[in-house]
């Protein structure tokens, strides 16, 4: 059987026997179903409020503020001191611009979770390019 891995911005197509493609199906429809429950239940997104991934209801765009005060090279540099993990939320809202609502889905914790993560990996970050 064939199923598809669905990325940010890419596709990956693998073979598997009947019994795993039957069990990532039902993975994929639990997913789905919990998205909905989540999305019935608090209507509002982040989506569509002032945060996009980088933005705070201050208007404070702490990522761009990075970029301007110091060169793109220097900044990538940061990003590879972090943790992996910090690593992974930054691609995740920067490259892939995911929502927080649907990173803190995957992950099993509050949107407000995901903001605090983000705020200390900025702090982090503004340490080590100072």
């Amino acid at each position: 059987m064939i199923y598809k891995y669905h990325f940010c911005e890419k596709t990956i197509t693998i073979e598997i026997d009947e019994a795993d493609h039957e069990v990532l199906i039902a993975l994929d429809r639990e997913e789905y179903n919990s998205n909905r429950r989540h999305s019935r239940r608090y209507p509002l997104s982040l989506d569509n409020i002032l945060f996009e991934g980088d933005e705070f209801s201050d208007g404070t765009d702490v990522f761009a503020d990075l970029m301007r005060s110091h060169d793109e090279e220097a900044v990538r540099n940061t990003i590879r001191q972090l943790l992996p993990r910090q690593q992974e939320l930054i691609f995740k809202v920067f490259y892939c611009q995911r929502s927080l609502v649907s990173i803190a889905n995957e992950e099993g914790v509050s949107e407000a979770a995901i903001r605090n993560r983000l705020k200390k990996i900025y702090a982090s970050m503004k340490k080590l390019l100072v």
